[in-house]
């Protein structure tokens, strides 16, 4: 399963990519942050600073419709409608004049299976990350974290045996 995080973690370096590319061969900074944003998630300021970045930057608002639009395919009910709304999103892609995102449209028909697999369940794999995170600490950081857990479970004992 390809869960929303990574499926959007993708799409996003995918537009920080194609940013950077910009900024290179115009000599000119663009705020990183905004492009990260959902459009829910953006202030007037930063909604005016898009439109501003959109228009000198075409090819960023390509990048980032597609990101919001594979943001809105996670809130769809159905896996039949989020497979229809992929199809669709992928036919576009495929369709401009960006090989890059050519590519990307290849990807996501690759993984299709694994991305609409997220609506069998609705889960994510953050659960087992974090275990497979835990798993890989260094012994001397898990000393630490053992440590400090023991003293809140003795602190916490104490506290409920003086009620």
């Amino acid at each position: 399963m390809i869960d929303h995080f990574h499926l959007i973690q993708d799409a996003n370096r995918r537009l920080n990519e194609a940013r950077k590319l910009e900024q290179e061969l115009r000599k000119i900074r663009l705020n990183w942050k905004v492009f990260l944003k959902g459009k829910e998630n953006l202030t007037f300021k930063e909604a005016k600073l898009l439109e501003k970045y959109f228009s000198l930057f075409p090819i960023l608002q390509c990048f980032y419709q597609i990101k919001e639009e594979l943001r809105d395919i996670y809130s769809l009910k159905t896996k039949d409608e989020a497979r229809e709304k992929l199809k669709q999103l992928r036919l576009r892609m495929e369709f401009m004049d960006i090989i890059e995102i050519k590519l990307w449209a290849k990807t996501l028909r690759k993984y299709e299976e694994y991305i609409l697999n997220f609506f069998d369940k609705r889960t994510s794999n953050g659960y087992t990350e974090g275990i497979m995170l835990n798993a890989n600490l260094s012994s001397e950081y898990r000393l630490v974290l053992e440590t400090l857990m023991f003293t809140l479970e003795k602190q916490c004992w104490r506290f409920y045996h003086l009620l």
